[in-house]
């Protein structure tokens, strides 16, 4: 009746929907049985202090850790650990250490850190700042040795004369700057590509800047190797150089000292100065150097010597770098061939010097147990060392840096290596082509002229050698430069075994003697201060020649049908046709000819004392074919001393030879080991394909005859001039 409201339970809980609000007094009332009398209790009698007990069993350091896991010189880190069951205010020393092996561990820590606990158990943390320190003295190796690691710290913790296991490592990171400058000290362009392995395995790109500086920041500290597309002579850091082999990869920089920065400073080889001449070298092609290139020639003794290759050298390829040499014990099947052995695992760089067997890089990896470079029979190994005109380019070179030294060159002997003057051009013509490969050894010739005379321009003095024919690219451009008044253009010229009439540096128009009468270069001899002429008795190239001592020309005795086709059919005989540079050459130069009269074309191109092809309006003609008989005849003219009589007797041959020679044969007359030369084709399609090139043959046939009349006929001739030298 007076609004009260009485509420009764030992949990009261109380619902609304908002909320609930009490309006005038609020009595609480909480009763509760009465509590039992409590009992009387003893006073205690009183005890001595009893100390405080330590269990030794218990007491332990651990979860020793950094706070970051690498740091650089000057950055303060923290040591961080744990302990357990120590005793409050027992004093603490942490040693840090450098990360080395123990049996290389220094008397002395880096540092020492000290301490007491404030409490017995719990997390422990003290801050310490990288210093710089030396551990080791720093090293330059082609491989580092097995002491060699990455710089860095652990930390030991010593309580009451217990001590923790060590802590984990504390890698060291700084900024390593990189400086390119080749021989002559000229820094490298700028925009270079330099990528750098540091000892975490990781690639770190950057581009050079003006002066040839690059920046990598905060890499983990060394070892490193830096790669490049050039080739690096000599590798240093701080005043540790050491110079070696060149290589896109440099040898190890190992720092044994922790600091902020490091610098290192790289030597590179001169890039090769090949003047590309060859009439297929599209964007490539020149006949000039650029302003670097004729800088490096005036500061590197203002002179230039040329190399010019000679005939049928196709441009070839330099050889590449290396990154690993693997061996094979298991035979293993390459084009169709079993092979087992050494594998070189090659590198996309260029190799542009010479190398040997031993000298195969000692910075890459081998397998372990073994050596495969000692395995390899041939040395250097076949590729090595490119191919075409790219391998005598490394070899012309090598050779001649190596004779001013009077060595073998190795270590600071590249700092001091000089580059030559390569020229290419386009002498890899069809083999019997002389005729073709003469002109264009002329048209190199007239753009080797503007060479010499820009060389000459900057006041470079200028030296020549040239082999075979590129004789004839030389003395074209001496011929324009004698004829242009520039004097004594050329301060030496070198003949090797030139392949060039015995008169050619006459100044007489009438002495060209030659078939073609196209080596009238009478003002070449004004071109040059001296000439010198490089040959030897027993270079039957050119021959053949005979003398004491000396091999006999070979003798062309007619071979029967089936003597010839299982010559051809041999194993040995298919793999060298199948082996070579360019296998449709060599098939087309000498597997058909030699079928066809039993000797190689060159060969008789040789013995003939004339060219055997020319190119008739853009079409290569066989100077002995039906149609061109008549010409081949003309040209021996000047050499026959009975016309008239010199017919009859060709004649009189070539009937010997159709009587003889017989019909070539069919599908059924070849040996089983010929029609199965081609397994991949079946036996129906090779049968196909022979009568296809039993067609072509048979066009080919009445030439073969023909030739073979020309080489046994018993000409009455003058000797033929020999070439300068013999």
């Amino acid at each position: 009746p007076d609004g009260s409201v009485t509420v009764y339970g030992n949990l009261v809980d109380l619902e609304g929907a908002e909320s609930i609000e009490f309006l005038g007094p609020v009595e609480k009332i909480i009763t509760a049985p009465a509590p039992p009398e409590a009992a009387a209790v003893p006073e205690a009698e009183a005890v001595a202090d009893i100390p405080d007990i330590r269990v030794p069993e218990t007491a332990r350091i651990r979860a020793l850790a950094w706070s970051v896991p690498q740091a650089r010189v000057g950055q303060r880190v923290l040591v961080r650990f744990s302990v357990q069951d120590f005793a409050p205010g027992s004093p603490v020393k942490v040693a840090i250490w450098p990360d080395v092996e123990p049996s290389r561990r220094p008397a002395a820590p880096v540092a020492e850190l000290a301490t007491t606990l404030d409490d017995g158990t719990g997390p422990v943390e003290l801050s310490w700042t990288v210093a710089p320190a030396r551990q080791e003295e720093d090293a330059v190796e082609l491989r580092p040795g097995p002491g060699r690691r990455p710089l860095g710290y652990r930390f030991e913790v010593t309580i009451d004369g217990a001590t923790s296991a060590a802590s984990p490592r504390l890698g060291l990171v700084a900024d390593l700057t990189v400086h390119l400058a080749d021989t002559l000290g000229r820094a490298a362009p700028r925009g270079t590509r330099v990528k750098l392995q540091g000892p975490d395995g990781r690639w770190r790109h950057r581009r050079l800047g003006p002066d040839g500086w690059c920046i990598l920041r905060e890499v983990p500290v060394g070892p490193w190797q830096v790669e490049l597309e050039g080739e690096i002579v000599a590798t240093r850091l701080s005043e540790t150089r050491l110079a070696h082999a060149p290589h896109p990869r440099s040898a190890w920089l190992c720092p044994g000292a922790a600091a902020a920065e490091y610098a290192a400073h790289l030597t590179l080889l001169v890039a090769p100065v090949v003047v590309n001449l060859r009439e297929d070298a599209g964007e490539e092609a020149r006949a000039a150097l650029t302003e670097e290139e004729l800088e490096y020639f005036r500061t590197n003794g203002n002179n230039a010597t040329i190399f010019i290759h000679g005939f049928n050298v196709p441009y070839g390829e330099y050889g590449k770098h290396l990154l690993a040499v693997h061996h094979h014990p298991e035979p293993m099947e390459v084009a169709g061939v079993q092979v087992h052995g050494p594998g070189l695992e090659e590198w996309g760089g260029p190799a542009t010097v010479y190398r040997t067997r031993d000298d195969l890089d000692p910075r890459q990896p081998r397998e372990p147990g073994i050596d495969p470079y000692a395995l390899m029979e041939d040395d250097p190994p076949e590729g090595l060392n490119g191919t075409g005109a790219c391998k005598w380019f490394v070899c012309m070179e090598y050779e001649l840096n190596r004779a001013a030294l009077g060595r073998d060159l190795e270590g600071e002997d590249w700092l001091g290596y000089t580059r030559l003057i390569h020229v290419a051009w386009s002498g890899d013509v069809f083999a019997p082509n002389y005729l073709q490969a003469e002109r264009r050894a002329t048209r190199a010739g007239r753009r080797l002229a503007r060479l010499v005379g820009q060389l000459l321009a900057h006041g470079i003095r200028v030296n020549i050698i040239a082999h075979s024919l590129g004789n004839r690219v030389g003395l074209i451009a001496l011929e324009i430069l004698g004829r242009s008044g520039w004097g004594k253009a050329v301060e030496h010229m070198f003949l090797w075994q030139p392949a060039v009439p015995d008169t050619v540096l006459s100044n007489d128009p009438g002495a060209d003697a030659s078939i073609m009468r196209n080596w009238a270069l009478v003002h070449a001899h004004a071109g040059a201060r001296r000439f010198v002429v490089l040959y030897s008795r027993e270079d039957n190239v050119l021959g053949p020649h005979t003398g004491p001592g000396q091999a006999e020309a070979p003798e062309l005795v007619p071979e029967p049908l089936a003597g010839m086709l299982e010559r051809a059919s041999r194993r040995d005989a298919v793999e060298d046709l199948t082996e070579g540079v360019d296998g449709r050459r060599e098939l087309a130069g000498e597997a058909l000819p030699n079928i066809l009269t039993g000797t190689s074309v060159y060969r008789l191109a040789v013995l003939l004392g004339m060219p055997l092809v020319d190119e008739v309006e853009g079409r290569l003609v066989p100077l002995w074919s039906p149609e061109q008989l008549s010409r081949a005849l003309a040209a021996r003219v000047a050499n026959w001393l009975n016309v008239e009589e010199n017919v009859a007797r060709y004649e009189a041959a070539y009937r010997r030879v159709q009587a003889r020679m017989g019909a070539l044969p069919t599908w059924d007359d070849l040996p089983p080991q010929v029609q199965e030369l081609f397994p991949e084709l079946g036996r129906e399609g090779s049968r196909l394909a022979w009568e296809a090139a039993r067609e072509l043959a048979e066009r080919g046939r009445e030439a073969g005859l023909r030739l073979r009349a020309l080489l046994e006929a018993d000409f009455e001739s003058k000797e033929i001039r020999p070439a300068l030298g013999w």
